[in-house]
């Protein structure tokens, strides 16, 4: 199994590439494909932090904390 830190590194990664591509490029599809790359990194991170929690990831158990 894979350590969780790799996934937190690897989501570092991504919202850097992510920040970094909206500050140096100025082409609209590259800011676009940049922003999401962020936006999979933070998304990533919350898993990554529900995981840590709960030690197990249930997408039914999820969807009961909604409401």
């Amino acid at each position: 199994m894979v350590p969780t830190s790799y996934y937190v590194g690897l989501s570092a990664v991504l919202f850097v590439i992510g920040v970094l591509g909206v500050i140096v490029r100025r082409d609209p599809l590259i800011i676009v494909l940049c922003v999401a790359a962020a936006e999979v990194a933070v998304g990533l991170a919350i898993i990554v932090a529900i995981f840590r929690l709960r030690r197990r990831l249930s997408v039914d158990e999820l969807s009961l904390m909604r409401g």
